[in-house]
């Protein structure tokens, strides 16, 4: 079944969208089922944040939120480019490290290709995720352009939906947490982001996690 077939199979069990406001997860459920890879998540850039917008299922989501702790990768560098970013094992381990480890450690992923995505001049990029080392190779460069292109039409038709979800709403915590960092210490955005992401990494967590206890105890933050 070509990829197109596979993607619109996938999308059509999926519930109305005015009774399931928050199928972003569904389309990159089936852009991952469409391209044969173990998942996919999708993100959008906002300020200094980058915005979950859905995951293919909680492996994939933790993937994203590993990437955006770490603040380097292919989805990061896709939306500053604007271009699709390949990122075979051997590219992870030598130009990101210690997202590379942290995959291995955390996900059953080894490699990752992340395609931009342009919505309502918003940059975005779906991140389609690989068990094998191998990156794009053998994923078809027509079938990827279908299911980017299909990607961003369905997310065209529900964007405003897309906005309020659970992941968007995770996310968001890591705004306070930017706040709270930006007026104990004077500094700002881009330092406060890079302070709490360090913190995180100290703690052995993700920014997403980081910021959570934040909000129960300030005092972790140094």
């Amino acid at each position: 079944m070509a990829a197109e077939d596979l993607f619109r199979h996938e999308l059509s069990g999926a519930p109305d969208p005015q009774d399931d406001p928050y199928r972003v997860g569904r389309i990159a459920a089936a852009a991952a089922r469409a391209l044969g890879a173990a998942g996919a998540s999708i993100s959008v850039q906002v300020s200094e944040v980058r915005v979950p917008f859905g995951a293919s299922d909680a492996t994939a989501a933790l993937a994203e939120s590993v990437q955006f702790t770490e603040g380097v990768g292919p989805c990061i560098e896709s939306i500053m480019t604007r271009s699709r970013v390949d990122a075979p094992a051997s590219v992870l381990r030598r130009r990101w490290p210690g997202l590379a480890e942290r995959w291995r450690t955390d996900t059953p992923y080894r490699s990752a290709l992340s395609e931009p995505i342009l919505l309502d001049g918003v940059t975005g990029a779906l991140d389609v995720y690989l068990t094998h080392d191998d990156g794009a190779a053998g994923l078809g460069t027509h079938a990827v352009d279908t299911v980017s292109a299909l990607v961003t039409t369905c997310l065209r038709e529900d964007f405003y939906a897309s906005i309020a979800n659970p992941d968007v709403e995770r996310r968001s915590v890591v705004w306070v947490a930017i706040g709270m960092t930006r007026e104990r210490f004077g500094i700002d955005a881009s330092e406060a982001l890079s302070r709490v992401r360090d913190q995180a990494r100290e703690a052995g967590v993700t920014v997403d996690d980081f910021a959570r206890q934040l909000l129960i105890d300030a005092r972790r933050l140094h």
